[in-house]
């Protein structure tokens, strides 16, 4: 089951990933592939596959990378081949709202949108398609700052509601989705 935190720049999304990781550790995380350059203290094939916009293109139109998007000026894709591997290991990911559905077609996926307390509404306009699209996750965790232990919590919660049986089934959050 891949388990996509959403939710706007500065909510918290990678910290909660992180968090969650080291607190869970049947859970693995998917590194998605971006253009753009790598920060201060990001790990290449941790953090994100970092390429150059000839090969990241070369590659999206071999099918190998699937759902690219533009954010902020670089371009952000998933390996097929991993989201497939998402349907037999639980995987948490930080990805957009707006592109579950599509994804949902490479593996079984639930949409966990994380809200920054004090900051619910965007601050960019990059961030105005995460915010309109943010019905599209199945659930709601408030990150309340000084809090993180509260939002993992409630994040692992969320993850144990979902098991190997869910899987078997073939059963997929966004079959029926709903506002959070």
């Amino acid at each position: 089951m891949l388990y996509a935190l959403c939710g706007l720049s500065g909510s918290g999304k990678t910290t909660l990933l992180e968090a969650a990781l080291r607190q869970a550790s049947h859970l693995t995380r998917l590194v998605t592939f971006t253009t753009r350059p790598q920060r201060p203290g990001e790990i290449p094939g941790r953090d994100y596959h970092f390429l150059e916009e000839k090969e990241f293109q070369v590659r999206v139109a071999s099918g190998d990378l699937v759902c690219p998007i533009q954010y902020r000026g670089c371009s952000y894709a998933t390996a097929q081949a991993d989201l497939s591997a998402c349907a037999r290991r639980a995987t948490l990911a930080v990805l957009r709202p707006d592109k579950l559905a599509w994804l949902a077609a490479y593996a079984p996926i639930i949409g966990i949108y994380l809200e920054m307390v004090g900051r619910e509404t965007p601050d960019a306009e990059e961030d105005q398609i995460i915010f309109e699209h943010r019905y599209c996750c199945h659930y709601r965790v408030a990150n309340i700052p000084g809090h993180l232990d509260w939002a993992v919590a409630t994040l692992l919660g969320i993850l144990r509601k979902y098991d190997q049986e869910d899987l078997s089934h073939g059963r997929s959050g966004l079959l029926h989705p709903h506002p959070a």
